[in-house]
Order: C-alpha cells, then structure tokens, then sequence
C-alpha cells in the first residue's frame, strides 16, 4: 500500500523531529503533523475518485486511512527502533526518560530510586518504546479517519441508474 510507505516515512520524519535535541527542530514536528493530515485527506479523495470509481462509503473510507496508518507506524516504528537503538542510543535516556521525570515531579510524585531504576530500564529499551508508538499512531488514524471520513464519504449518483432502467 503506498499510501502507508508515505505515512510511515512522514511518521518517521515527525519522531525524528520531535524527538530533537533542538527546539528549533522540534517545532517542524508540528509542520510534518499538519502534512500528514492534509496527506491523509488528499490519498484517501484520490483513492475515492480514482479506485472506488467516485464513490465511497464512510467504513470503507475509515478502513482505508486506519490501514494505512497501521502500515505506516510499523515502517516507522522500524525506523525508530534503528535510530534509538543504533544511531542514537542515548537520546531515549535523555530526552524521554528526564522529560517523564520532570512530569512526575509537575504533578507532585516522587518516585523512590527503585522505582525510578525500573522506569528507566523500561522507558530506555528501544523496542518497548517504539511499540508504544504503533497504538498512539493506530489511535490517531482511528479518530483522524473519522473525521475525514465524514467530508470524503459519496454515495453513487442514482439519477443515472434511474434513467437508463426506463429506456
């Protein structure tokens, strides 16, 4: 499905951006977010016009950006997983793991060093990080499709059924 080689490749540009140790490149994650809806918009009214022969029903348009969501988050997450396992191993640690603890300390939990260790082993492996991307990714198709499903949706035109069943 080529529409998932492009929504794993701009969910994989997404995570590398936002996973940045530079703001200023953090902040083209939310660029690469809005590519991705009007992406998503655009593939799904190309494949209603060109595969569905102009017409497409609401679950049929929702299955299509689900799928391809689904193929996308496992070609990024296959990416990811190569990055924060090969290229920067580091960066889970540093950025993920002293951000989660910041969080715990906003909301006034202190976690005991045990606990903290634990966390840290957990957050720090790549593999269990990268699948917890594939359900955040699934999850935002899931709703994204809904709403783009609504606007893309067309039913077939019957006044040219109706003319051609009375001659």
């Amino acid at each position: 499905m080529n529409n998932g080689l492009i929504m794993g490749l701009l969910f994989s540009i997404n995570s590398l951006f936002a996973f940045s140790r530079h703001s200023s490149l953090t902040l083209m994650s939310d660029i690469v977010f809005g590519a991705i809806i009007f992406i998503t918009f655009y593939t799904t009214k190309r494949y209603r016009d060109k595969e569905c022969d102009g017409q497409i029903s609401f679950a049929k348009s929702h299955n299509y950006i689900v799928y391809s969501f689904f193929f996308g988050a496992i070609i990024s997450t296959v990416v990811k997983f190569v990055y924060f396992k090969y290229i920067d191993p580091e960066l889970l640690s540093e950025v993920v793991f002293n951000q989660s603890i910041k969080n715990f300390q906003t909301i006034g939990k202190t976690l005991s060093d045990e606990e903290v260790q634990l966390f840290k082993d957990f957050v720090a492996r790549p593999l269990n990080f990268c699948f917890q991307f594939i359900w955040i990714d699934l999850f935002l198709g899931a709703i994204l499709g809904l709403i783009i499903s609504f606007f893309i949706k067309k039913k077939a035109d019957n006044s040219n059924i109706e003319v051609n069943a009375e001659s």
